[in-house]
């Protein structure tokens, strides 16, 4: 839990952020890079804000995914419990429409 007095980046600032970066398609810098204080009890208040902006312009949760769950490999990934995510469905209008999948690949991965 995150001790009263350890400075953090407030929960709307750091939400409309990350969203904003969704909807634009564009990569940040990691919020623990930018504020060390950032821990796993701001990003699950973080996760709920976004849920609730998200919800809120008309997206719905499809479902949940379930990652990490083999903790044989959590040291390998610096990662220490699992990790769950809603799958949506929707996209913001006034940004702009679905992407095609072709925005996903990464070239410079592949030969």
């Amino acid at each position: 839990m995150t001790p009263p007095n350890r400075a953090i980046a407030p929960v709307d600032r750091v939400s409309r952020n990350l969203l904003s970066a969704l909807d634009d398609r564009v990569q940040i810098a990691p919020i623990s890079k930018q504020n060390p204080q950032f821990d796993i009890d701001a990003a699950y208040r973080v996760t709920a804000e976004i849920r609730r902006l998200r919800e809120a312009r008309g997206e719905r949760v499809l479902g949940r995914k379930i990652g990490f769950t083999n903790r044989a490999i959590w040291p390998e990934y610096g990662v220490s419990e699992i990790e769950q995510s809603d799958q949506r469905i929707g996209f913001s209008a006034a940004k702009r429409p679905p992407p095609s999948t072709r925005a996903f690949i990464n070239s410079t991965s592949f030969p």
